[in-house]
């Protein structure tokens, strides 16, 4: 009888959980190729909106938050998704043809596709309380912090976890 009660115990958090993946995704569409090689033009992707209810994006994360007014001026507010590499009271710094530095130390980016590393200098500069630095993955092709700033952590709406479409480019997204 006691082997009862857990399965269904068991089968009931497993309907709840599911239920709140579901209810906490959202689909998203990326038009541009900022995020390449990682997310590509014209792919679908579901982003979990509950994944920082509780906690707060790390670095490394794949994001999907509302621009600032300076990302696009004049124009219709999309959402965008870019990937953390500054917390809250990190420095950045970008130097060309090298990499990524966070804290004086070079960040490793498995992410980042040949060619794609910045051919720009900038930084170093301290990211503010309560905001994160955005990146494209494609460093040349992306409109993030490095054009605008740091992002306050309001305007993160989730966390990209799966890509769903195109059919064969199924995945996690990392």
């Amino acid at each position: 009888m006691k082997w009862k009660i857990a399965i269904a115990v068991m089968v009931i958090l497993g309907v709840v959980v599911i239920a709140a993946l579901i209810a906490g995704a959202h689909a998203y569409y990326l038009p541009s190729g900022g995020m390449r090689p990682t997310i590509m033009e014209g792919d679908r992707v579901l982003a979990n909106l509950l994944a920082y209810l509780l906690g707060e994006p790390h670095r490394g994360d794949t994001v999907v938050f509302a621009p600032p007014a300076e990302a696009m001026p004049g124009a219709s507010r999309r959402m965008f998704i870019k990937r953390v590499i500054g917390l809250p009271g990190d420095t950045i710094q970008i130097r060309a043809n090298q990499g990524a530095y966070v804290n004086g130390h070079k960040l490793k980016e498995p992410y980042i596709g040949p060619g794609q590393t910045a051919d720009y200098d900038y930084g170093p500069v301290k990211v503010p309380d309560g905001q994160y630095f955005v990146l494209g993955d494609n460093r040349n092709d992306s409109n993030d912090s490095h054009r605008w700033g740091p992002l306050r952590r309001s305007a993160i709406r989730g966390k990209v976890w799966l890509r769903y479409s195109p059919a064969n480019r199924i995945g996690f997204v990392r």
